[in-house]
């Protein structure tokens, strides 16, 4: 059995996105209590905040998932997504496996420096060529930083 070794998360938006449509969705519950309350003294911006429900970004706005698999001689990113349509505060996520995007096979020559390139290349050309993430947000920021220290050599 194939074992993955690092998932790359695939967000619905940025988290400045979100928070922007948190934030309208705040002020709209909050002009909803001003409109019969005009002569009342009340932090209306507060009740709304205290009455507003949501899930946290990386739960809520997460629609997807790239997973590295290291297989002798391999890397390899497979995607998985969820199989619903994509929206707003999408609850009760079926995630199911649409396949490989790339495989990387390892060369003698290769070092792990050249091998962690070549998979954050082919992960933004994937960007960049998909059609289902192109307007989707793909957190490479953990990858970017820790992917540097993993010793893909010795994953085989």
């Amino acid at each position: 059995m194939e074992k993955y070794f690092f998932e790359i998360p695939i967000f619905r938006c940025t988290k400045e996105k979100y928070l922007e449509e948190i934030e309208s969705e705040i002020q709209q519950i909050s002009d909803y209590y001003r409109r019969g309350n005009t002569n009342v003294d009340y932090d209306f911006d507060a009740l709304a905040r205290k009455s507003f429900k949501c899930s946290g970004y990386r739960y809520a706005e997460m629609v997807g998932v790239i997973r590295l698999f290291h297989i002798p001689g391999q890397i390899r990113g497979e995607l998985f997504f969820v199989s619903q349509r994509i929206s707003k505060g999408l609850k009760n996520k079926t995630w199911s496996l649409k396949g490989k995007i790339f495989e990387i096979w390892i060369r003698r020559s290769d070092t792990n420096e050249t091998i962690y390139k070549r998979i954050l290349n082919r992960i933004n050309s994937y960007q960049k060529e998909s059609k289902r993430v192109s307007k989707c947000f793909i957190d490479k920021t953990c990858f970017e930083t820790i992917g540097k220290h993993i010793d893909y050599i010795s994953l085989q």
